[in-house]
């Protein structure tokens, strides 16, 4: 006997979100260390990376549950 699966479309939700949330971490690391060293830079683009982590994120969840 199988085992239903949790998935019925065989799309997992784990692996986009686990990404989204390690470029939103980066990003944030980023952000950090460019204010620590007054790099506008660096901040800048910490800040670009983490807000298009949190996008991601909220686009797959969204995705997933829409259908």
């Amino acid at each position: 006997m199988t085992r239903p699966s949790a998935e019925p479309r065989g799309r997992s939700l784990v692996g986009p979100v686990v990404g989204a949330v390690l470029a939103a971490l980066v990003g944030a690391a980023a952000l950090v260390a460019g204010q620590a060293d007054d790099s506008p830079g660096l901040g800048g683009l910490g800040l670009l990376v983490a807000l298009t982590g949190v996008v991601l994120a909220v686009r797959s969840v969204r995705r997933r549950r829409s259908g």
